[in-house]
């Protein structure tokens, strides 16, 4: 099984987005998603599939579907309008997984999202039963699990206070509106650069993801 899942993981390009609370991880995705998705299509890829991943340690709350006939059903549960998994699915992703403490849940394009359970305390072990569910897709994209060694995007927003996740060196590139940010990035004193992008640079990150990915050995 782990030989299959790094083979899958070579082939699918798999990069997460990186950042504090409340710098933004979400709102990027949300706006990448279709930018991406267009930017694809006007490199002749008009079938271009796409998964996110969110890990959320606090928990995941969705309404169980309840059924006059069985009463309520703990493996599937309704997507609610305007948690994140409903802004990722509005957004345009063909599959969305979230992972938390109760295990993981899954949609695919409705509004339903299946549960499937997993041990707890597993760390990275369900994001990679998560990376297995999504193998069916040309992109996925993670939130969270900023402590694991995918290739990353990182996100620092001013007004947070907060910085980035890691040194800049870690990140593919870097998205943010603090100029001291920016400037680590492009430190004269360093051989390599991490491109960094505005906080409203979606099409110019998507056009510089796309290329990348045709590049790194997944």
């Amino acid at each position: 099984m782990e030989e299959n899942r790094k083979k899958q993981k070579k082939n699918i390009p798999v990069i997460g987005v990186s950042g504090w609370s409340g710098s933004g991880k979400t709102t990027l995705l949300v706006n990448l998603i279709p930018a991406i998705r267009e930017t694809a299509c006007e490199n002749g890829k008009k079938e271009f599939r796409m998964a996110v991943i969110k890990h959320d340690a606090h928990g995941i709350t969705l309404t169980p579907v309840r059924d006059p006939g069985i009463g309520t059903d703990t493996a599937v549960y309704m997507d609610t309008e305007g948690k994140d998994s409903w802004k990722f699915r509005k957004a345009g992703a063909d599959k969305v997984i979230l992972c938390g403490p109760e295990g993981m849940f899954i949609s695919a394009q409705t509004c339903i999202m299946k549960r499937i359970m997993f041990p707890a305390r597993s760390g990275t072990k369900i994001l990679d039963a998560a990376i297995q569910m999504a193998c069916d897709c040309d992109l996925i994209l993670v939130e969270g699990f900023k402590n694991g060694s995918l290739p990353q995007i990182g996100i620092a927003r001013k007004e947070n206070g907060k910085g980035l996740t890691a040194d800049p060196g870690r990140f593919l590139a870097v998205v943010t509106d603090d100029s001291d940010i920016e400037g680590k990035c492009k430190r004269a004193d360093s051989d390599q650069s991490t491109p960094v992008f505005g906080l409203d640079q979606y099409r110019e990150l998507a056009a510089f993801l796309l290329q990348r990915i045709s590049e790194i050995d997944f």
